[in-house]
């Protein structure tokens, strides 16, 4: 999210921020696409997950620093396409857990929301003290600290195709 509404209007880019934001939603798209056929065709869940959210945080790193226009476009295009992708495998681990049902689902889906908006919340006060005490760099940089929690929480997610054959 920081990308899509703090990264455009740091002039930290080489090229217009409305084409970074658009083709990271377009990326977006893209990768929401992908990430149905995987979650089709591929019955491990967690390595797409860690694979897409890995890659996201260390193309954040180079976005930042990108110098070309050319460049940026593509670590744009490329960040939205590596933040869908995940997603679809991510929401489908708790539904293929054994023993879940509807009202079971939807409290750990409510909670987990929650949770996760509290804190993104709580995150983007944070990047905006550091903007405001430092700079616009140092504050994106934190966020792609942050970003990396993704990836690191993937190894606490259960791989669902062991229930699946069973």
């Amino acid at each position: 999210m920081v990308m899509l509404n703090i990264f455009p209007i740091s002039n930290l880019s080489p090229i217009d921020p409305k084409t970074i934001s658009t083709l990271f939603a377009v990326g977006g798209v893209v990768g929401t696409v992908i990430a149905v056929i995987l979650s089709k065709k591929l019955k491990k869940r967690v390595p797409v997950i860690k694979i897409c959210t890995l890659i996201f945080s260390v193309t954040a790193v180079f976005m930042l620093r990108a110098k070309s226009g050319f460049l940026a476009s593509v670590l744009a295009f490329s960040m939205g396409v590596l933040m869908y992708v995940p997603l679809t495998s991510f929401v489908t681990i708790p539904q293929e857990l054994p023993g879940m049902n509807p009202a079971r689902l939807t409290q750990i889906m409510s909670i987990y929301w929650a949770v996760v908006y509290l804190l993104e919340t709580i995150a983007f006060y944070f990047v905006g003290v550091l903007i405001d005490k430092f700079s616009y760099q140092t504050g994106l940089y934190f966020a792609v600290i942050l970003s990396f929690s993704f990836f690191i929480g993937s190894f606490f997610l259960p791989e669902t195709s062991e229930y699946k054959n069973n």
